[in-house]
């Protein structure tokens, strides 16, 4: 996912941390930070009223907040969550996390054959690893994600991210033990399980939500 220009500080690649002058409790940046707070302790409805205010107050937010999408995805809200990550891939073609998570709704709305068909088309990503995944999503072929995931030599993030996909394409086709292991491993991948990337927190979120079930 893109840097919000808006807010350049809404990387997903950290935890954000608002300067002072902007934590009025009515200020967009705040409640977008009180969003993702609330999110990633598993406070889905509450993240969603968040986001929801933010967007309230600054309309430009309202098609680029792909946090938003990923609590409408664990509030069950499926086709929501796809047309929230839609929106934000037609202002950010480039972003191929927007299309896997657009997929990954609509195959738990829909079914994985129809997401397959509705997968939109990305180019441009830069990170090795997520084009990886893109192509896993895009011919059901795991394997060379798998091989990162287990990889003794490659790069803790890529072995995270790599691990986390492969859990959620699991999830998405219904094979909720695999999806399971996969986590798992995302969550004990070494030299990355203190780190502030906001898809760690959102692993941690997915494990505790899905052992509720």
């Amino acid at each position: 996912m893109q840097v919000i220009t808006l807010f350049a500080a809404l990387s997903r690649r950290a935890a954000v941390v608002w300067p002072a002058a902007a934590s009025a409790a009515s200020s967009p940046r705040a409640l977008v930070q009180q969003g993702m707070d609330a999110f990633s302790e598993a406070r889905i409805e509450e993240s969603i009223l968040a986001f929801d205010a933010a967007a309230k107050l600054e309309p430009k937010l309202a098609t680029r907040l792909w946090q938003r999408g990923l609590s409408l995805y664990y509030a069950n809200r499926f086709e929501d969550a796809a047309a929230q990550f839609a929106s934000d891939v037609a202002e950010n073609p480039n972003d191929t996390e927007e299309s896997i998570w657009n997929y990954l709704a609509l195959a738990r709305a829909r079914g994985p054959r129809s997401a397959r068909k509705q997968l939109i088309v990305i180019s441009g990503e830069r990170r090795p690893v997520m084009r990886l995944v893109y192509a896993m999503v895009e011919t059901g072929d795991e394997a060379e994600v798998a091989a990162v995931a287990t990889s003794g030599t490659a790069a803790p993030i890529d072995r995270f991210y790599a691990a986390l996909y492969l859990g959620l394409y699991a999830e998405a086709q219904g094979d909720a033990r695999a999806s399971e292991g996969w986590i798992d491993t995302a969550l004990h991948t070494s030299d990355f399980s203190y780190s502030r990337d906001y898809m760690l927190a959102l692993a941690k979120v997915h494990a505790k939500l899905r052992r509720k079930l």
